[in-house]
Order: structure tokens, then C-alpha cells, then sequence
């Protein structure tokens, strides 16, 4: 906190004898946006209690306060017409484009982590998918294996008795016609 008031101060004091000496407030407006930024980081400090006494951040916000109050002094009486009135507008618009500032942070934040959860929920589901389908194909493909393997199996066994039962069919079928020949020729 410390810094933010050293910093605030030092750019008061550069607004203050810049006007005391006629010039405009736009010409100082690097100066009173940084007073702006330190009195926003200030505040925004002494409201959440950043661990500093109470004390300390009570006294910087009065700080402040008689610091724009010895602003206001300053354009009223050493600056232009209208000066203070266009000084509150100024820190009206400061105040609008910080916080515009920090919404586009806070949605870019948000997009880049909604970005990562869709990059792992893909890369996770990518690494439980691809194995899911390799295990099914090898449980598939081996089923598919051992039924080819039984039916070629059963393919050899039939050839074989088919085999076999020719060979007996051929033998009863000789048998019998050497048979008949054989009763044939002694009749």
C-alpha cells in the first residue's frame, strides 16, 4: 500500500503545480491516471483489510480525500471555467474505462480457462477413448479369430469323415460287386 500512496502523491503533486502554473488538465493526463490507478489500488486495499492496521488504511484514504479537496481548491480558483466540472468528468470516465479494463481481463481470464477445461476434457476423453476402442477391436478380432479357428476346424473334421465315409462306401460298394460277380459266374 505504501507504493500506491508514494506513487499517488507524486502524481498529485505533479497535477497540482501544473495547473497552479495555467496548464491544462489534459496535458497532465499520464499524471492523473496514474493518481487514479493508485487511488483505485488504494481503496480497493483498504476495503478488503490486506492485512495493514485499519489505521494505515484509513489515514491513506484521508490523505486523498484532502488531497482532491486541495485539488478542487486549485481549479476553482487558479484554473478556467468550468475546470472542476470537466475534472469530475474526467474521473468519471477514468473510473468507467478501469473497470471496463478489468472486465475484459476478468472475460479474457475466463475464456482462456474455459479454453484449457475443453483442451483436457478432449485430450481426456482421447486417452480413455482410443484404448476403449483398441480393446474392443482386439476382443472383437480375437472373438472373430476363434470362431474362424472352430470353423475351419470343423471344415478339416467334416472333410475328413466325408473322406472316410467314401472310402467305406467305395470298399461295401466293390465288395458287393465282386460279390455279385463272384455269385454270378457260379450260377
Amino acid at each position: 500500500m505504501l507504493a500506491e500512496i508514494a506513487i499517488a502523491n507524486a502524481a498529485f503533486g505533479v497535477i497540482k503545480n501544473a495547473i497552479s502554473n495555467g496548464q491544462e488538465l489534459h496535458s497532465v493526463a499520464n499524471q492523473v491516471t496514474s493518481y487514479f490507478d493508485s487511488k483505485s489500488s488504494i481503496a480497493k486495499k483498504a476495503n478488503k483489510g490486506s492485512g495493514k492496521s485499519d489505521m494505515e488504511a484509513f489515514m491513506a484514504l484521508e490523505t486523498l480525500k484532502e488531497q482532491e479537496a486541495e485539488l478542487k481548491e486549485v481549479m476553482i480558483y487558479a484554473g478556467r471555467a468550468n475546470l472542476y466540472d470537466d475534472w469530475l468528468q474526467f474521473q468519471a470516465d477514468a473510473k468507467r474505462a478501469r473497470a471496463q479494463e478489468e472486465k475484459d481481463m476478468l472475460y479474457a481470464q475466463a475464456k482462456n480457462k474455459q479454453k484449457m477445461v475443453e483442451f483436457f476434457t478432449v485430450v481426456c476423453t482421447a486417452l480413455v477413448a482410443v484404448p476403449a476402442i483398441g480393446g474392443a477391436a482386439y476382443i472383437i478380432f480375437t472373438i472373430l479369430g476363434i470362431c474362424t479357428a472352430i470353423f475351419f476346424l470343423i471344415v478339416i473334421l467334416m472333410t475328413i469323415i466325408e473322406t472316410r465315409i467314401k472310402k467305406r462306401r467305395k470298399e461295401k460298394l466293390f465288395w458287393n460287386m465282386e460279390n455279385y460277380e463272384k455269385n454270378k459266374n457260379e450260377k
